[in-house]
């Protein structure tokens, strides 16, 4: 688990563990943020959250 500054603000962001959605979310998510995944069906909205959960335990 890797949490850490930004540097061009104070928020703190949580990766994802998923290759390169890091990279396009500046850093990961901030912490304590509210987000709502939305798509269609087989978009692979739950294999995502999945993946970020399980990264998020290890």
């Amino acid at each position: 688990m890797t949490i850490h500054e930004s540097q061009t603000s104070s928020r703190v962001n949580v990766e994802t563990g998923v290759p390169g959605l890091d990279e396009i979310l500046g850093g990961g998510l901030v912490r304590g943020g509210v987000y709502l995944l939305e798509g269609m069906a087989g978009a692979g909205k739950t294999i995502l959250l999945s993946k970020i959960g399980f990264h998020r335990v290890n």
